[in-house]
């Protein structure tokens, strides 16, 4: 018998014993009844479900409560009570229970194109049981083991250069294809493709916006290289162009603002793929300058941001 049931036959069986004609005994058994019931509804588990495919066979911990997820992907939660995803010493990620977690909720990214995104997604789908996770996705009890007898936890938070030469994750990728004729680790393209796939119907792709952040305002001096530095992102679309442009300036400091991507051969830490360089011009006054930065995604859905750069003489 449940713990929330033993509570309100107890209760019940006080009401009994006490005296019925005391009002305040009614208010106050009531009350506590009250909070009983909203405690044990909040208690109710509920079943949530892991995609990249429907994943199998990731072990979740959720409130002292663990389990493995089935072919439908499902786990258990309550409330929005964390939940732990893992395979064995690998941890996939710890997130507030939901109906629906993605790679996306467990690297607390919003792109596809995110780094650690790519990465849990090309490793649950190397692990896939018969390399085919258009079906999807099962690890298997001997992965689930071998991931537990690792050395050390494997790192998502590196490039999927590094990743994909990542000694650990090679060996466990091993252990999932023995059987297989190939071992290689799934590509970034292929991960986020099969990701973006199996996102369609859970996530509109095709009125999903892309995000765009023009960075801090900044004060600069006369003839001081300026870095504009933006940063896009997409749920689940990919950025396909960007643009900067000067707006609101004095029409006599056009041709003194010129913009410049940066070159493939600059290794400047500070430029982004989606940087551009400018001098400052030669002004007499305090000026500021203000630049719209707009992206657009592969779905031609656009979004912009301003950012305002003071020259100081």
């Amino acid at each position: 018998m449940s713990r929330c049931r033993l509570l309100i036959q107890e209760l019940i069986q006080k009401l009994r014993r006490g005296s019925w004609r005391t009002c305040l005994l009614w208010v106050s058994c009531g009350l506590m009844l009250s909070v009983v019931l909203m405690g044990c509804r909040d208690r109710a588990a509920k079943h949530g479900v892991l995609i990249d495919s429907a994943v199998k066979g990731v072990e979740w911990e959720s409130e002292g409560v663990v389990g493995v997820t089935d072919a439908e992907g499902r786990f258990e939660y309550t409330g929005h009570n964390a939940v732990r995803f893992f395979i064995g010493k690998v941890e996939l990620g710890e997130v507030p229970g939901d109906s629906i977690i993605t790679p996306l909720d467990l690297a607390g990214a919003d792109s596809i194109e995110d780094d650690v995104v790519t990465n849990i997604a090309r490793l649950l789908q190397s692990l896939d049981d018969d390399m085919n996770p258009d079906n999807g996705i099962v690890i298997t009890p001997a992965v689930r083991e071998a991931a537990a007898a690792l050395v050390m936890p494997i790192n998502f938070d590196q490039s999927v250069t590094d990743f994909g030469g990542d000694s650990l994750v090679s060996d466990l990728v091993n252990v999932a294809k023995a059987n297989q004729s190939t071992m290689e680790i799934v590509t970034a393209e292929a991960a986020r493709a099969h990701l973006s796939d199996s996102l369609k119907g859970v996530i509109d792709l095709d009125n999903n916006e892309p995000l765009a952040d023009a960075g801090v305002d900044q004060t600069v001096s006369p003839e001081e290289r300026v870095i504009l530095k933006g940063k896009a992102s997409n749920p689940t679309g990919q950025i396909v162009d960007f643009q900067w442009e000067l707006i609101d300036a004095d029409p006599t400091l056009d041709n003194d603002v010129v913009l410049l991507r940066p070159g493939l051969d600059e290794a400047d830490e500070e430029l982004t793929l989606l940087s551009v360089t400018f001098t400052a011009p030669l002004v007499t006054e305090s000026t500021e300058l203000s630049f719209r930065f707009t992206v657009e995604n592969n779905n031609g859905l656009t979004a912009s941001d301003t950012v305002s750069v003071t020259v100081e003489p």
